[in-house]
């Protein structure tokens, strides 16, 4: 059995394993003098369970993953509807379920159902899909997408969102269906408007923080003690750490707890605060690296179902890293997403690496085939 990864990419597990050190030493540096090490230690061991689940996937043959995609998006559903029921409510949003040892979050899990679930329906099928196919992959998606929408969560929603969007681009899409997706965006661009504007049927959708956090995006000043806080004191951090940084653990807005939330949503500007322009960058080109392996691994699939897994895992690991550094540099309005392997989260680090996991188990049995 473990003869199979001298055939595996050694690099899909060590840039995440680095990442996720990384993370860990910045999670320590930032809580320590709040929380002692307690946070690290749970980050680690998150690391070492996402690491049991990494090699499970990788064992496994990825095509298994096709005859059990439709009850994991159920039972995903079925964990979204939970939250509603049972989930713990934190800074306004009721994502979690508390498990009391562990946080659970259902719209993490739901980014694999997405992904899982579309490249069933699309496998065998890639570029001659037909609409009402496309339609249904457009409401598989969806439906995820408002349930979280309703926690509310706008980030993962988006997340989600462009996650699917991306299977099915992947999956071959005609001019006829990418006309059917500008009018489908133009709608859903009048919807958020009219939700914007507390207009009927869409009133209510747009909760006030997030409306805030909107005017606060465009223009921080206007609130800099209360909903521009988080953004000004994220770009105060990235601003000094200058060229080379102030050094781990010595950063005046993480170690001073001016920076809100600098574990999870905002532990990119801790970063650029403790190693400046160069680490930031350095960080930058390990996230390249990796979601390039991944890529390769969907240039070299050999069936339509492992190049969609695959398409779908790199772009959920692109997008979240573009929202969260371009929201803690203020490109992006903050939506809570978190840094991949590198924030504090036990969900998204085991979501993470299982789908690298799932990307692995491409690679090793494509390699096997060819020289085998």
């Amino acid at each position: 059995m473990f003869s199979k990864f001298k055939t595996a990419d050694i690099w899909l597990l060590l840039l995440p394993l680095f990442l996720a050190g990384l993370g860990i030493a910045v999670i320590y540096s930032i809580t320590l003098t709040s929380t002692g090490a307690s946070l690290a230690i749970r980050q680690f061991v998150s690391v070492i369970l996402g690491l049991i689940i990494y090699f499970f996937f990788t064992f496994i043959d990825y095509r298994a993953i096709r005859s059990w995609a439709w009850p994991f998006f159920v039972l995903t559903l079925c964990s979204l509807l939970l939250v509603r029921i049972f989930g713990q409510t934190t800074f306004g949003s009721q994502r979690w379920i508390d498990f009391g040892f562990f946080q659970f979050q259902p719209s993490e899990l739901a980014k694999l159902a997405v992904i899982f679930v579309l490249a069933t329906l699309f496998t065998n099928r890639v570029k001659r899909i037909h609409s009402r196919r496309l339609f249904m992959g457009i409401l598989l998606t969806l439906i995820p997408v408002f349930m979280v929408l309703t926690q509310p969560d706008l980030g993962s929603a988006i997340v989600l969102s462009l996650t699917g969007f991306s299977v099915m681009v992947a999956a071959g899409i005609s001019k006829k269906q990418w006309l059917g997706f500008i009018i489908f965006g133009l709608v859903m661009a009048l919807a958020a408007v009219l939700a914007w504007n507390n207009v009927t049927p869409f009133k209510g959708l747009v909760k006030d923080y997030q409306r805030e956090r909107v005017i606060t995006f465009i223009n921080p000043d206007l609130d800099p003690s209360g909903a521009g806080y988080n953004v000004l004191q994220a770009v105060i951090a990235v601003g000094s750490g200058g060229i080379s940084g102030t050094g781990l653990g010595f950063g005046s807005q993480s170690q001073l707890n001016f920076l809100p939330v600098a574990h999870t949503d905002f532990i990119f500007a801790s970063i650029a605060e403790s190693w400046g322009f160069v680490g930031s960058v350095f960080v930058l080109i390990l996230y390249g690296l990796l979601i390039g392996r991944i890529i390769n691994a969907a240039t070299i699939a050999k069936d339509d179902f492992s190049m969609l897994l695959c398409s779908g895992i790199a772009a959920m690991m692109l997008i979240q890293l573009i929202i969260n550094v371009g929201m803690n540099l203020q490109l992006l309005p903050v939506t809570g997403i978190t840094l991949p392997l590198i924030s504090f989260g036990g969900s998204s680090m085991l979501t993470v690496m299982a789908a690298l996991g799932i990307v692995q188990s491409v690679v090793v049995r494509y390699k096997r085939i060819t020289f085998y």
